[in-house]
């Protein structure tokens, strides 16, 4: 009898889970948690075709979601493409996913898709993700839920480079409103469908609208930041706190929790005190110093994965005493990065030599590096135009405690040359506006190269139509490495293409635009009552799958 009456309850609940939609049943069954990220540094920008640092695409990651994106195995997988295929040498199709709805409730499709694409490629954005997509001819819809891109030519790197965050999708209501937002504050009579058609044309009356508006783009999706992700915005106070909420209606399902707030804490004992008493679940960017710390309190875990970037030391190329060679190399030669990686960073990482890692296409011992040699670099030194040393001035991220230290470090290494280097902190934002316009002379950051691929590198880095926001910072114009470049995108031949980028180190060393001095780690300390996070590209926490005890 009691059996009989646990079958009938049994069956009654499977009955009423059966008749339940996915959003009901995680409404019902998951908690209104909120789980709290503290950053580093405040977001740039929310517009997911803005900048390209780390601390803004930690937020987008979780508002937008992508084309393709690579995987826990490095594998590039779908997203809002299901599916696709290369039909040819230069022609992509991609089946998109159907049933998909933007947080503001209106569809994505094949012709939204196309209109963010198109945007983060308008020269009147300027977005620091637009390199990536230098090489697209055109985006086409072939039908409602089918997207088609054709090249330029053959592009061995465009599937790696549509994994990234320049395919984050937003609502066309909103790439709509911000146009129509920047053409009023510009004083412009100008429709949006008058806007795409000059856009098309191109030619002076294009540029001359674009002069006039441009910047003013942005304003309005800053404000609005309307993706398809599993988390929606809710509001943002610049320097303090992004919050997020809980979209119910997602195409995958909801999260487990019902927020997120990543709060700006700059200072690292700051992050790191509010992880210990719980004001925080994950603490981004915990210096190697700090390791130990956490490791050994009780409730606390590392939360860590190895990074295909590197870390730094940027010449303004266009700033007088940095345009020539000899006193890169010298600089260059007169830095220990060994001591640097034990003394600043606890022996965690490893010596760049170049800014291609272990992993990537081209990687080889022969690149050794402008390697440590005190007596080369004065000797390098003498030969130039600054025998005698002069005064520079490096700028650095205020919130990043190992790269002050770094660049504390390398001023005390260019006194022996006679070099009187200036350390100027600034906050993060101040830091990307300086560096993209070229107002800097020295700067020290970290290229994440989220792509894993050489060609992510060389072209952000070092090709000259990067200049800027891109990622070229240091205003690095050798038409012998743009040649060299597109000659390793266009390649197919694994082997071939490795020796066209071991011939681009060569040549990156000979000209030395950088110091080259660590592929770092990304490590986050975690609270043990979050579980199933984990860290994806550029070392982004990804909260999908979190839940919070």
């Amino acid at each position: 009898m009691k059996f009989r009456f646990l079958t009938l309850i049994l069956g009654g609940l499977l009955l009423i889970l059966s008749q339940t939609t996915t959003s009901e049943v995680y409404a019902q069954s998951d908690s209104d948690e909120t789980i709290t990220v503290s950053l580093r540094s405040d977001a740039a920008t929310l517009d997911p075709h803005g900048s390209n640092d780390q601390p803004s695409e930690i937020i987008r990651h979780h508002i937008f979601e992508r084309l393709l994106i690579r995987d826990d195995n490095n594998e590039i997988t779908g997203v809002l493409a299901e599916d696709w295929e290369q039909v040819d040498d230069v022609t992509y199709q991609f089946n998109l996913r159907e049933g998909v709805e933007f947080h503001d409730g209106t569809p994505f499709n094949a012709e939204v898709a196309k209109e963010n694409l198109d945007r983060a490629m308008d020269p009147a954005v300027a977005s620091g993700k637009a390199y990536l997509l230098e090489n697209v001819d055109s985006v086409n819809v072939v039908d409602e839920y089918t997207l088609e891109i054709v090249t330029t030519e053959v592009y061995a790197p465009m599937l790696s480079n549509l994994a990234q965050g320049v395919t984050m999708m937003m609502s066309q209501d909103v790439i709509r409103a911000d146009y129509e937002n920047a053409f009023e504050e510009a004083g412009l009579d100008l429709t949006i469908e008058e806007y795409y058609e000059l856009r098309e044309a191109g030619g002076d009356e294009y540029e001359s609208a674009v002069d006039e508006f441009s910047a003013f783009i942005g304003q309005y999706s800053e404000r609005n930041p309307i993706g398809t992700g599993k988390l929606q915005f809710e509001s943002r106070t610049t320097g303090s706190e992004t919050v997020l909420t809980r979209f119910d209606d997602h195409w995958d399902g909801p999260v487990s929790f019902g927020s997120a707030v990543f709060k700006v804490v700059p200072e690292q004992g700051a992050r790191i005190a509010e992880l210990e008493t719980g004001s925080t679940d994950i603490a981004t960017d915990i210096d190697t110093t700090n390791m130990t710390r956490v490791e050994e309190t009780d409730g606390l875990s590392l939360l860590t994965s190895v990074s295909p970037g590197v870390l730094y030391l940027g010449f303004n190329t266009e700033v007088e005493e940095l345009s020539d060679p000899l006193v890169r190399r010298a600089i260059s030669h007169a830095i220990n990065r060994e001591e640097i990686i034990e003394g600043v960073f606890n022996g965690v990482g490893h010596v760049a030599a170049t800014p291609i890692s272990e992993t990537m296409s081209g990687y080889s011992d022969a690149n050794a590096g402008n390697i440590y040699d005190l007596a080369l670099a004065q000797e390098l030194l003498a030969e130039s135009e600054y025998p005698d040393g002069f005064d520079i001035e490096v700028i650095v991220n205020a919130a990043d405690n190992e790269n002050i230290n770094t660049v504390l470090y390398v001023q005390e290494a260019l006194a022996e040359l006679g070099i009187n280097l200036t350390v100027n902190q600034v906050e993060w934002a101040t830091f990307l506006e300086t560096t993209a316009q070229g107002n800097q002379e020295m700067f020290i950051m970290t290229w994440t190269n989220s792509a894993e691929e050489s060609d992510n590198a060389f072209t952000a880095m070092f090709h000259s139509e990067s200049i800027g926001s891109a990622a070229n910072r240091f205003r690095y114009n050798n038409p012998d490495m743009d040649e060299l470049i597109e000659a390793g995108r266009a390649e197919t031949d694994s082997e071939a293409r490795a020796e066209i980028y071991q011939e681009a180190q060569n040549l990156l060393l000979e000209d030395s635009p950088a110091v080259f001095i660590r592929h770092p780690e990304y490590i986050n300390g975690v609270r043990d009552e979050v579980t199933g996070i984990k860290l994806i590209a550029m070392g982004i926490p990804d909260l999908f799958d979190a839940v919070k005890e």
